[in-house]
């Protein structure tokens, strides 16, 4: 066994054609380098960045240009929430990533194909006004005794996993079928 390089990895890893996107509530600098990186790993179409106070020089920020680690993905920053009506328009699902009275844990989420994942801010979670406009919400479940959440980065990263995982799955089971009749 031997570890490869960033070419051989390259490779390797399956190519996943996908309709997801986040929209980022208020996210710290950090945060947002951290999840522009792990969204381009598992192949979003890009990030829409909300906040009523928008912060044009946020994205020359040292600190979330090296967590993002040279990501090509593209950011739409905004004051405007109005991007999820039209993304409902155009037959998005609106998954909100919050613990909710009636969120569903991640392991039984329904992906569709195309999806905006919304994510809020580390302190404050997705605002009312936002959240109302969702169609479901989704939540890790925490199995320790005394933790309740993870840093937003890290809760993303894992519901992109989650997607990617179950899209991959529906491949497989398509080209299985596929190859059955």
């Amino acid at each position: 066994m031997k570890q490869l390089d960033h070419h051989d990895t390259m490779k390797k890893m399956p190519k996943l054609k996908n309709n997801l996107y986040l929209f980022l509530c208020g996210i710290s600098f950090e945060n947002l380098g951290l999840i522009m990186r792990s969204a381009d790993a598992f192949g979003a179409k890009g990030i829409i960045y909300y906040s009523p106070q928008f912060e044009a020089e946020m994205f020359s920020n040292k600190k979330m240009q090296k967590a993002a680690r040279n990501s090509t993905i593209p950011v739409e920053f905004t004051s405007d929430h109005s991007k999820l009506d039209v993304a409902a328009e155009r037959g998005y699902s609106k998954v909100a990533l919050e613990i909710t009275d009636t969120s569903q844990p991640l392991r039984k989420a329904n992906w569709n194909d195309k999806t905006i994942l919304v994510v809020g801010n580390e302190r404050t979670g997705i605002p009312q006004e936002i959240l109302e406009k969702t169609d479901t919400s989704i939540h890790i479940e925490m199995t320790g005794s005394n933790i309740s959440s993870l840093n937003v980065a890290i809760a993303t990263s894992i519901a992109l996993n989650d997607y990617s995982e179950k899209l991959l799955e529906k491949g497989e089971k398509k080209h299985q079928n596929n190859e059955r009749e």
